[in-house]
């Protein structure tokens, strides 16, 4: 999240520039970057595709968003967040006053009757409830905004578990900040009595 800035032709050939910069080690190319005019006041948006459209970088007038699909262990993990440090260097230093961080992942169990004995306590039959989940907020010390954890059954993996976590920090993007939000993540998943490890 940023100040809003209203359109400026120019300003959006230099973000346009930077982002054919930076991403020129992931093969953007110049006719891949969109440029989308509303009323070209606030209503405007400069955007591009990575890695066979699985993540996708949009500037706006208030907000960058990156949003990367299907990323799987370290390796891709490492990617993201390369992928969001070098989003918001278009931008440039202190550009961006606030950042919400939003992770999805499905996860199996270790054994199977792990996930059916998690899910078990939330069944009511009584209610008739056949399935259920939990919402936590977990607040860490020092970190400036809850922690939101979401785990549900996954309609991927078959008795596992679906996690949604959100959270937002103030400050610069950098790696070390994403990596606290990572770690807080795990620690969050552990509130639910689930220890979550990536491959």
């Amino acid at each position: 999240m940023r100040s809003p800035i209203p359109w400026d032709g120019s300003n959006l050939k230099s973000i346009a520039k930077l982002a054919l910069e930076k991403f020129g080690k992931y093969n953007l190319g110049a006719n891949q970057v969109r440029q989308r005019l509303g009323d070209l006041l606030f209503d405007y948006d400069l955007s591009f595709f990575l890695f066979n459209y699985q993540a996708q970088v949009r500037f706006q007038a208030d907000r960058l968003f990156v949003n990367v699909q299907n990323a799987r262990g370290t390796q891709d993990a490492e990617i993201l967040v390369d992928t969001l440090i070098r989003a918001a260097e278009c931008l440039g230093p202190d550009a961006i006053e606030r950042f919400s961080f939003q992770a999805m992942s499905h996860a199996a169990f270790d054994a199977e009757a792990g996930g059916q004995g998690f899910f078990a306590a939330f069944v009511d039959p009584a209610n008739h409830i056949t399935e259920g989940g939990r919402i936590l907020a977990v607040q860490h010390d020092g970190w400036p905004a809850p922690v939101r954890v979401i785990v549900e059954k996954s309609i991927v993996v078959k008795d596992g578990a679906f996690l949604t976590w959100f959270t937002e920090q103030t400050g610069p993007i950098a790696l070390e900040a994403f990596k606290q939000i990572a770690d807080k993540f795990v620690i969050s998943a552990r509130s639910l009595g689930l220890e979550f490890r990536f491959e």
